[in-house]
């Protein structure tokens, strides 16, 4: 459009063109500061989001140590049963062995009830240290 043409239709229609610049002014003004902005509720929504994140990647990271270290535990205490089996002359077949190495997983934190049932399952007094 013309320059021209547009002061034309602007001295026509002045009226619509003052409402306009009114309602604008008066819903600028009449903006409560009280009430967020959806700028700051995006920016906390996400900051919020980033922090759950990061706390749910802590926790995670805690599993997996945990697991790590209950395997090397239950990988040491197998090591030890076989020193055990092989003191006392004892040969264990692969599926007896297989309920060992189940055992230990599974019961890693009680070592009087893996006391118990290894030397059930192998015949001998086997301990297993805590």
């Amino acid at each position: 459009m013309d320059a021209r043409k547009v002061w034309q239709w602007i001295k026509t229609q002045y009226a619509f063109v003052v409402v306009v610049v009114v309602a604008i002014l008066f819903w600028v003004l009449r903006r409560s500061k009280d009430k967020p902005d959806i700028v700051d509720l995006k920016k906390k929504v996400r900051s919020e989001h980033q922090a759950q994140v990061k706390e749910i990647e802590i926790i995670y990271d805690n599993e997996i140590k945990k697991t790590a270290e209950i395997e090397k535990k239950a990988s040491e205490r197998l090591k030890s049963v076989e020193v055990q089996l092989e003191k006392a002359d004892v040969v264990i077949e692969k599926k007896k062995k297989a309920k060992v190495e189940k055992l230990l997983k599974k019961h890693a934190d009680d070592p009087d009830f893996l006391t118990s049932e290894l030397s059930k399952l192998t015949g001998i007094e086997v301990y297993v240290d805590v």
